[in-house]
């Protein structure tokens, strides 16, 4: 009897994980993928002359750094209201 009451929360429960598990490699996915589109940028940019190392990885974590910084501003600011 209890294994009938739990076939469909757990049918429910695979699924959510499955698709909140293909959410957050989609994310991932993105995050890297634009980091090395910055990376690649940045480094054709020290080859043609135009930036130098140390401005590329200035911007780089300012990038980075910033982002955090939203993230954490996003959480917050529902509290403060």
């Amino acid at each position: 009897m209890y294994e009938k009451k739990l076939k469909t929360p757990r049918r429910i429960a695979k699924i959510k994980a499955i698709l909140m598990g293909s959410v957050v490699g989609i994310l991932f996915m993105v995050i890297f993928g634009i980091l090395a589109i910055i990376i690649y940028v940045g480094a054709n940019m020290i080859d043609n002359g135009n930036l130098s190392v140390e401005n590329m990885y200035k911007c780089l974590f300012s990038m980075i750094f910033g982002a955090f910084g939203m993230a954490v501003a996003s959480r917050i600011l529902p509290d403060l209201g």
